[in-house]
Parts: structure tokens; sequence; C-alpha cells
């Protein structure tokens, strides 16, 4: 049984209006619906997908808490498996099985909280300092161009920065690329800076009074740290600026049940928007700087996911949804002020740890089962039911023993397509 949203805004006009089929969450099990073939929400030019630019590979990336995987993507979809087929693919890399290894300067271990891909198939990676080397030094974004070969191009990196007290103390929570503030829409190509990184951060004050937020405190906030991002050349990206978030109260380090009041996922939009969660409420909140601009409700978000069709100009839109102990994945798209939802696949009973949507609005499901065991289920548009996906990736996050402390749990995925 799906578990609607409590407050969903037009759920009812969208199960009316829709006339096709039976929407999952509008009291329906067996039905199907697509994600509107026309999108007039605010997505435009092409993110956390790629499109081919400048000889970019078709790639599946997954990340684990310690390391990046990656997948050629179309030996998943050529030829199509049979429907709900498992497949297991060997992934790219020259060694080790691994993409890129999470790890900070001088040895320290890091862990990888999430991924994102531009326009063009860039990668980045933030991770948090396990062991963190002072104040300012606690998380890093890494930068690795797009995959151009069988061989992962050389990655650059810089410490997170906020610009307003410089290298930033706190946990990064999620990364995403967002269209450019100004610029051309669609980006003409080539481009210098088609799009910019921005990362959802959990600042916390340090001993250095120095090492300020984003409103120049050192007060505990949630903040988005912008950076800006070439296409082509490597190099480390650049801060630019950032918005600290309205903060929920209390704070999670104050909270009898840290992470109950908390942010922890972002999306990109476009012309410097972003859409972010707040896990206290299940509310989802779009962003136009530090203007909020649209609002919708589920139960309790999850990882949220963005994409658009650049021939079609189609926005693809994905939340999961998280209550009662299972999942739902919501699509969604902007009306107004208003985020809409109007399709869903559930339930899945394993906890959901990423999410991504493909330029043709298949939804990628990261799940975490017991024991280290990780699976990615690949849905198609008009997919309703958990149990009935295109296919299964077979433990997506490759290491000698899964079970092992910490289990192997998947916290990112990305696409270039």
């Amino acid at each position: 049984m799906y578990v609607r949203p409590g407050r969903v805004i037009a759920v009812a006009s969208v199960c009316f209006l829709m006339g096709v089929g039976i929407l999952a969450g509008c009291g329906g099990s067996h039905g199907s619906s697509a994600v509107p073939a026309t999108d007039t929400g605010v997505l435009k030019p092409q993110l956390n997908g790629g499109n081919g630019h400048l000889g970019a590979l078709s790639t599946l990336y997954v990340a684990g808490q310690g390391a990046v995987y990656a997948y050629d993507l179309t030996s998943l979809t050529s030829p199509p498996p049979s429907p709900g087929a498992m497949v297991s693919p060997a992934p790219i890399s020259k060694s080790s099985g691994y993409y890129y290894q999470a790890g900070g300067p001088n040895g320290v271990n890091a862990s990888i909280a999430g991924i994102a891909t531009s326009s063009y198939g860039n990668l980045v990676v933030v991770q948090n300092f396990l062991n963190p080397q002072g104040d300012g030094n606690s998380c890093e974004l890494v930068y690795i161009p797009a995959r151009t070969s069988t061989d992962a191009p050389n990655a650059t990196a810089r410490t997170c920065n906020n610009t307003v007290g410089g290298n930033t103390t706190g946990t990064a929570l999620a990364v995403t690329y967002t269209g450019p503030s100004t610029g051309a829409s669609p980006i003409p190509s080539p481009s210098p800076f088609p799009d910019d990184v921005d990362v959802l951060m959990h600042y916390q004050p340090s001993g250095n009074p120095n090492v300020k937020g984003c409103d120049g405190t050192t007060n505990e906030q949630y903040e988005v740290d912008r950076y800006q991002a070439g296409y082509s050349t490597p190099g480390p990206v650049t801060p630019r600026g950032c918005i600290r978030l309205p903060s929920p109260t209390p704070m999670p380090s104050a909270s009898p049940s840290p992470g109950v009041f908390a942010r922890n996922y972002i999306a990109g939009s476009t012309n410097g928007a972003f859409f972010v969660d707040s896990t206290a409420t299940g509310l989802i909140e779009r962003y136009a700087g530090a203007t909020q601009t649209a609002t919708g409700t589920v139960f309790g978000p999850g990882p949220m996911a963005v994409s658009v069709n650049s021939a079609t100009n189609t926005g693809y839109r994905v939340v999961a949804s998280n209550t009662l102990g299972v999942t739902t994945v919501y699509s969604y798209k902007v009306v107004g002020a208003t985020i809409t939802f109007t399709h869903a696949i559930g339930t899945f009973p394993n906890p959901v740890g990423a999410l991504a949507v493909d330029n043709n609005g298949k939804v990628y499901v990261g799940v975490n089962q017991p024991g280290g065991v990780t699976k990615i289920k690949v849905y198609g548009p008009s997919k309703t039911e958990a149990t009935d996906p295109d296919y299964i990736l077979l433990n997506p996050v490759r290491r000698p023993n899964p079970s092992a402390s910490p289990a192997a749990i998947i916290t990112g995925i990305a696409i270039a397509q």
C-alpha cells in the first residue's frame, strides 16, 4: 500500500485530471501514469545528467562511504535487460574496482556524503574528514572532469569554503550542480562556466572565532555554499558565495534526537535556484538565491534528484519520502509557488540512500539492505510498483566484504548521459 503525503498540495486535482490510469498515492496500486510530457517549471538546461559534450562517455556513478564506482551506462541498457533482470557488470577501473577512493590530506580518512554531475558530465564529490585536521578543514570538494576513456581523469580538490569565514567547519550533507545565476539559457557551447556547484552544509562553530558561518557569525546554521566550476579546464572549483537557510529549532546538535530537525538533501535547478528539504516538517523548498519561491510537503523527504531532457526541455524531479519504515518515490514539478506531486513509485521496505533521474525520466533508486547488500533499481517513468523495476544493478558498491564495519551503503548516484 502506498503512503500518501500528509499535506501534498494538488494531488487530488492531479488524480482527477490525469484521466489515464490511477496514480499511485491516489488510492490505486496497479495503474500507471507518466511524468507530463511538458513541464512549465523552472528547469531549462540539463543538470545532474550531462549530454555528451566534449566526448564525455555515458556513465553511472555510485558513491559508497569510501569510494565512487563507475559503470558504463550504455552497457547497462544495450541490449535492454529483460524486465526485472538482475545485472552485475564490472565497474570501470584500472585497479581495485573503484573509480575514485575517498581520502584527505596526509592520509586522513574521509567519508563521501554525495556526488553530482554537471551538464557536461563532470563529476564532483563532497567528502567529510573523519579526523579533521583543524579548524576550517572538515570537508573537501573533489572535481573530476568528464570521463572520456576507461581511466578516471585527474582529480583536483579544495577544502570547503563559504567565502565569509574562509575554510568552513561543519559537515557537508549533499552536493548538486546548479545552473548559473547569469547567462543565456540554454548555455551556449562552449561556455567557460556553465554550471555552479552547490553544497548543503551544516556549519558548526569551532574554537577559532575567525572561521564563521555564512551569516558572518559563529552560530550553528545550515547554509548552501556555492562554487564556480569550469566545463573542461581541470582544477578546483572556486568559491563565490553562500546562502544561509532558515534554521530549524532546536538545531540538531541541541536536539535529543540528532537529525530530527535537520536539512539533509539538495537538488539543482537553474538561474541560481535549488531545492532543499526540511526533515522536521517534510517540507520541500525551492530557493532562488536566498528567496524561497515554492514549497510542497511529503511526510519525511529523503534524497532528491533533478534532470532535464535538453531536446524537449522536459524537467524531471524526484524525491524519496520516508515514513513508517517505508519509502515512496514521488515525481514533482513546480507550478507557480507550489511544488506539485504528479506520480509515485512505492513502496520500498529498505532505506533509500540516493536517487538519480536521467534525461528520459528513468528513476534510479539506491537501496541499502541489511548486511551491506546494495542495489540500484531502475524504473521507467510510467512504473508505479517498487516490485516492478526495469532492471536491478546488483552490489554497485563493490567491497571485498560488504558486511564488514562500516557496512557497505550507497550515499550517492549521478549520471552522465
